[in-house]
């Protein structure tokens, strides 16, 4: 019980933490502008939620071209300690190698998650706060995975197929991951 329990807070702050610092990862790597004069004050929120453990890593941790790596490694170090007090509280022998790993597919499952997330936010916004600020920001978002969607795919009149066509191809991502997370943790453990 106090194994579930841990599980369900412990997923509630890396979805929250870990996904925001994954969120400025992210924005840096597509060029959206994190600033107030971006026009997304809900970056302010996602600025204040992360700087605790952005800023530290900052210094030591340079970017790399477009990659915010002290953004991806503090979202993996919080989804290292997800796992590492899940594994210490099943009582498990602890296996640095799987502990690891766990936590490398944690991120890449949280970062699959949010994007089938922001495709759905997105779509249900654009039906009924098209104007929002949010709706802005989560447009910004989706665009550049969408877009070569859409450059792909025909036009079928005022239909637009390719947030569809997106969440199908995050799904079986998700399907893949999952088998070589299997794989991997059986041949580590």
């Amino acid at each position: 019980m106090i194994y579930q329990i841990a599980n369900l807070l412990l997923q509630a702050l890396v979805s929250i933490i870990g996904g925001a610092c994954l969120i400025r990862c992210y924005m840096q790597f597509f060029h959206i502008n994190l600033g107030r004069a971006g026009g997304y004050q809900i970056s302010g929120y996602l600025l204040s939620l992360t700087n605790w453990i952005i800023m530290p890593l900052r210094k030591v941790l340079p970017s790399i071209g477009r990659l915010d790596s002290a953004s991806l490694v503090a979202a993996y170090l919080i989804a290292l300690c997800k796992i590492g007090v899940l594994w210490f509280l099943s009582g498990a022998p602890v296996m640095v190698g799987s502990v690891l790993l766990m936590s490398a597919f944690e991120l890449l499952n949280l970062f699959l998650s949010g994007v089938i997330g922001a495709v759905f936010v997105s779509i249900i916004l654009s039906w009924f706060a098209a104007t929002s600020m949010v709706y802005y920001f989560v447009a910004a978002l989706t665009e550049p995975l969408l877009q070569p969607f859409r450059n792909a795919l025909p036009k079928i009149g005022m239909i637009d197929l390719s947030p569809l066509v997106l969440l199908i191809a995050v799904q079986i991502l998700q399907v893949l991951v999952a088998s070589v997370q299997t794989t991997l943790l059986s041949m580590v453990s």
